[in-house]
């Protein structure tokens, strides 16, 4: 019996819009992982992908592979439209069913277990409860909520109980209370235990309930009813508060104000400076200029040591190797070039962006011509969808795993460290 026959390239659309995803990428990997898996464009895996997969103008590309797949499709502008765990299972290569094993139902959807295919549940046309879905099938009407019922969902409006209205709308529920109604016949008012009174109550009818008494500490008050003199404070007594004004001690006086408090030193002593010097002790610092017997300046000069909270350098990447720390600005800065590019001093900490559109080098220079401090890092990342090699100017070296130096396809990212004067090790998305 013959059977259909698959189209011979993937064309990927926008699942909101179904647009075609013109330019975007396909990047594959091991499932729950971020380690690259091959797919080949060709059924006799003759033809290795680029990982990430950029598709053409039309959205398309060929892919076969083998086994299952976390596959992450992204638009031209790197938005992730989907990232699922996929396959082709049960037929070799490019054989079996996309999404499936060769036994799933058309139209049905299907879970599975393992790297086989194994299928674990077949949920039919809908995705029940147990498997993330509500197992319906229907189009719900305006204000249809899916309510449980014990064994699934079911779309149901939520019912006005006493003293509730409910309106439904397109995508909207407004839930008003109606009210109810009643007579008061008599309103009184209690102070408790704040130490407020209140009269005029109850009132039957009109009238005003008064408040009078004084507001205790334990409810937000002072307790106190007295005017306060010039210059006093609520000041506790371990009770309540008292009012009193600050008693002036031994060297100060006290001015009390209307509103103000003026407390002045009234110590100090006399005598006559005859010979001033100073010296940087072990600081690193010195002082110049003394001793001074009349008049003049002393002044600073030096290095602050590391052991006085300085870092004993004049330059700063001196001052960088010194604490062995990288400088705080290079955590988030970046350095985006759009051509062939050869490292500077001022990239040191940073990730330098290779936006171009064809291929490209990123070169690593003598350490003779911009000294790097050793165990400088630098992030490389491929923007651009020109592959960029990393090379190295004569004399530098560079350790890579199988010598690997080139990026493998756009967004791929790498990192360079220095580990000795003129010897970088190399890591990251790389080909060769």
């Amino acid at each position: 019996m013959a059977t259909s026959i698959p189209p011979g390239k993937q064309t990927f659309l926008d699942p909101e819009t179904g647009a075609l995803l013109s330019l975007g990428t396909v990047t594959h990997y091991i499932p729950s992982t971020t380690i690259f898996k091959n797919t080949w464009a060709d059924e006799d895996q003759t033809e290795v992908n680029t990982n990430p997969i950029v598709l053409d103008a039309t959205g398309s590309c060929s892919i076969w592979g083998s086994g299952l797949y976390r596959q992450i499709l992204k638009d031209s502008a790197g938005n992730v439209i989907w990232d699922l765990v996929t396959g082709f299972v049960g037929g070799g290569a490019g054989g079996g069913d996309v999404f499936g094993p060769g036994s799933s139902t058309l139209g049905h959807i299907v879970l599975w277990s393992d790297s086989a295919g194994t299928e674990i549940a077949d949920g039919g046309a809908s995705l029940g409860p147990a498997q993330g879905g509500t197992g319906a099938t229907s189009v719900p009407t305006n204000g249809q909520l899916p309510i449980g019922n014990g064994t699934n969902y079911v779309a149901a409006n939520i019912t006005a109980g006493t003293g509730i209205t409910v309106v439904n709308g397109a995508g909207t529920i407004t839930l008003s209370a109606s009210g109810g109604s009643g007579t008061v016949t008599s309103v009184a008012v209690s102070g408790g235990t704040t130490g407020l009174t209140t009269s005029g109550g109850p009132i039957t009818g009109a009238g005003t309930i008064t408040l009078a008494g004084t507001l205790g500490v334990a409810n937000g008050g002072t307790g106190l009813t007295a005017t306060p003199a010039n210059g006093q404070l609520l000041i506790g007594n371990g009770t309540n508060y008292t009012l009193a004004t600050l008693t002036a001690g031994s060297g100060c006086t006290i001015t009390n104000g209307a509103g103000t408090i003026t407390i002045a030193f009234t110590g100090g002593g006399s005598g006559t400076v005859t010979s001033v010097d100073g010296s940087g002790g072990t600081t690193g610092l010195t002082l110049t200029g003394g001793p001074i017997t009349g008049a003049g300046t002393l002044t600073l000069g030096g290095t602050l040591a590391l052991a006085n909270g300085g870092t004993g350098a004049t330059t700063a990447a001196g001052a960088v190797a010194a604490i062995g720390a990288e400088p705080a600005a290079t955590l988030f800065a970046t350095n985006t070039q759009t051509a062939s590019y050869s490292l500077v001093l001022g990239d040191a900490g940073k990730t330098v962006e290779m936006n171009v559109g064809s291929a490209n080098n990123l070169t690593i220079p003598l350490n003779a011509t911009v000294a790097f401090p050793t165990n400088t890092r630098i992030d490389v990342v491929q923007i651009g969808a020109g592959q960029t090699t990393i090379l190295a100017t004569g004399g530098v070296t560079i350790l890579s795993y199988l010598s690997y130096v080139k990026m493998t396809g756009q967004y791929a990212g790498a990192t360079l460290y220095k580990r000795a004067t003129d010897t970088w090790v190399l890591m990251g998305n790389l080909s060769a």
